[in-house]
């Protein structure tokens, strides 16, 4: 298992190289379905850290911080991690296809599908900005999903 911040980091890092880079927003939200498609093909999580129902959608709150400083901007890595050294090669592929399909979206479509009715975020959000989305509903929306 990794931690979000090193998932988040070769993302970022994959996206710039792509000519593609990511805001904030977007990164989260990829996060997101990261998260979701680990749960739904290998019925574990790829990282421990807590997703947050955010207004703006789900969240990782160390990810967030760590980004906030691009703003709306898109984000311009200092160093790109190598993704050979940190991950599994399956898990890597995974993360790659995710990002990939993220990638074709709008990132306010993103934010839309994110917060889907019936889905975690919105069966999570209360407008409690700290309110975590629970691992079993995410868990259980993959599989069902």
């Amino acid at each position: 298992m990794y931690n979000a911040v090193d998932v988040a980091s070769y993302i970022v890092g994959r996206c710039a190289n792509l000519g593609r880079p990511v805001t904030n927003l977007q990164l989260q939200k990829i996060l997101y379905y990261v998260q979701l498609n680990f749960l739904r093909t290998y019925d574990k999580c790829i990282f421990e850290d807590d997703i947050l129902a955010m207004r703006h959608g789900p969240a990782v709150k160390e990810v967030y911080y760590k980004y906030n400083i691009w703003g709306r901007n898109e984000i311009v890595p200092r160093a790109v991690q190598s993704a050979k050294e940190t991950f599994l090669e399956k898990d890597r592929e995974l993360i790659d296809r995710v990002t990939d399909a993220c990638l074709l979206l709008d990132p306010w479509e993103l934010v839309e599908r994110s917060q889907k009715a019936g889905g975690p975020w919105h069966r999570s959000f209360d407008g409690n900005l700290d309110k975590v989305i629970p691992k079993e509903l995410m868990k259980k929306y993959a599989k069902d999903h």
